[in-house]
This record gives structure tokens, C-alpha cells and sequence, in this order.
């Protein structure tokens, strides 16, 4: 695989990317600003918002809204549209690291300070946001969500190098993973072949089997240092971890084996890999270089 640049708009370092619905690429990080890029138009870079300190989340609604946690543990909701801030909440006391939606209008943030917010948005009000829960899981920072629809259950990535499995009703922790020293970061479901896989400051990927309770199956020494996040593709077939180690690396979704590592050599990164996401079949990166890059298999 090989990369080409996408965009190099931010003047600091990029921690999020996510698709929105018009077909764009959202990406934001240390500058504040939400900037959206349309692989249809590859020379115009929209600004859709400044905020007012550095973004670490987002997460693109089908209903076409965008949701942006800052490194305040403030929630913003904004209309992409418009470009107008719907709803700005202090929703934590330190930053949003990862925002996810649980279906049924509803949200989960993850917190700096520790706590697991979920939110109920308006069916009629779009500028409404509704605080459900709020969750004490550690004294550590909360890093990663993964929502698995089919078994009703959320997993949180936590400071303190466990894995929290929730259910999605009641939110009671049905299991507990620990795997990571020094922190988990990251969290991603595997339907295809019913584990989760963890990524965290030790480099490694650890795959837990759904079968036995979300029991440690198998460790893998992926990076050279701290996993960022996990992100698996549209089929199931592959995921991808990006690293501090300047890499991304993407695996077979079923054997585990690596598949490509996306390096510097291949056009990749300077520095700290920091977000990814796939969108329409492409899989696109962004890090602590300011760029966002494209890789395309060649």
C-alpha cells in the first residue's frame, strides 16, 4: 500500500477522523477547528467550526449531525450544514477522548476524569441533549469505546490498563479485561469471528474470546510504542492499528497475521499515527505531521 496526501489544512496536530453522511471527511484536532474534505472535490477544505480548545473526538449522526469533544470535557452538536453549534455541554470535567453512538438516540462519551457519560438526544429538538448516566468506571482517563449492536454491549478502554465490557441497558460491567500496563487506549468488536480486540500504551494488541467470558486469547507485540486506536473495515474482513511508532499496521481479521505495514517508506507519516477511518472502501490517516493521508493498495 502506498499513500498521497489528502490534505495538509491544520496548523497542529490531527487526533480524529470520522466520515459524515454528505460523503466528506471530517477531521479535527490541537487547532480547534473541524474541517471536512471531499474526496469529489480534493482541492477545497471547509471549515465548519473553531472551537475554543483542542479536539480529540467526533462522531458523524446519520442523521447528519456532527458531535465534537474537546480536550475541556466540553460536547458540542453542530449542523455541518449550517455550520451552527446546536448544543454546547459540559459534559466532563477533563477531555472527551472517544464519543459513540448506542442506538436509539443515544450516546456514550468517554471521559479524562475518569466517568462514562450517556446522552439521549431529541427525536424533536436537535439542540436538546438529554444526560442519562453518568458512569464512575476508574480514576484513570476513559480512551476508547466500541459499541457491539448485536450483543447489546459497550467496551471501554481505560486508564488503568483494564477493559470494561458494559451492557448497553443497564450499564452493569459483565466483564473485565486486563491486559494493558501503563493504560488501554483503544477498543474495537470483531463480529466476524466474536472477540475484541484491545490496543494500549505497551504496544501490544490482546484478543479476547467472546465465547468464554471475554478471556485473553492471544497477545500480539504490534507496535514499538503506544496503539492509538483500532478501527475494523465495512466486511469484517481486516482492522487496522496506528501507533505512536509512526505506523500503521493492517491485520487479518480472522488469522491475526499482519497484512501491510504503512510506514514512511510507503509515503506515510513523520510522526505519531494518531486516528484513522475508512470510508467508502478507503482508508485514509491522520497524525501528529498535520496531515491527512490516503493509502491505496498498489
Amino acid at each position: 500500500m502506498r499513500a498521497s496526501i489528502a490534505h495538509t489544512s491544520h496548523t497542529a496536530a490531527i487526533y480524529t477522523l470520522a466520515p459524515s453522511p454528505d460523503g466528506a471527511l471530517v477531521s479535527a484536532g490541537g487547532d480547534g477547528t473541524l474541517l471536512a474534505w471531499n474526496p469529489a472535490i480534493p482541492e477545497e477544505v471547509r471549515l465548519l467550526a473553531r472551537f475554543p480548545a483542542p479536539v480529540y473526538s467526533v462522531l458523524a449522526s446519520v442523521e447528519g449531525l456532527l458531535f465534537a469533544g474537546t480536550a475541556e470535557g466540553e460536547l458540542f452538536v453542530l449542523d455541518p450544514g449550517s455550520k451552527r453549534v446546536l448544543n454546547r455541554i459540559r459534559a466532563h470535567t477533563r477531555g472527551i477522548f472517544s464519543i459513540t453512538s448506542l442506538g436509539d438516540d443515544r450516546l456514550a462519551c468517554a471521559g479524562g476524569d475518569g466517568s462514562l457519560s450517556i446522552w439521549k438526544l431529541s427525536a424533536v429538538d436537535d439542540r436538546r441533549c438529554e444526560l442519562l448516566r453518568n458512569i464512575p468506571l476508574c480514576e484513570a482517563k476513559l480512551r476508547g469505546l466500541a459499541h457491539s449492536p448485536q450483543h447489546d454491549l459497550l467496551a471501554v478502554a481505560c486508564g488503568d490498563g483494564f477493559v470494561r465490557v458494559l451492557d448497553t441497558l443497564l450499564f452493569n460491567e459483565v466483564a473485565t479485561c486486563e491486559g494493558h500496563s501503563g493504560g488501554a487506549n483503544t477498543v474495537i468488536f470483531l463480529p466476524s469471528r466474536s472477540v475484541m480486540v484491545s490496543g494500549g500504551k505497551d504496544g501490544h494488541l490482546r484478543i479476547w474470546d467472546a465465547s468464554t467470558g471475554y478471556r485473553e486469547m492471544l497477545s500480539i507485540a504490534a507496535h514499538r510504542s503506544t496503539v492509538y486506536q483500532l478501527i475494523g473495515d465495512a466486511n469484517g474482513e481486516r482492522f487496522l492499528s496506528v501507533s505512536r511508532d509512526r505506523t500503521a499496521k493492517l491485520w487479518n481479521a480472522d488469522t491475526f497475521a499482519p497484512l501491510y505495514r504503512l510506514d514512511a517508506q510507503h509515503g506515510g507519516h513523520s510522526h505519531s499515527v494518531n486516528a484513522a477511518c475508512w470510508m467508502n472502501e478507503s482508508l485514509f490517516t491522520a497524525g501528529d505531521d498535520r496531515k491527512v493521508l490516503r493509502w491505496s493498495e498498489t
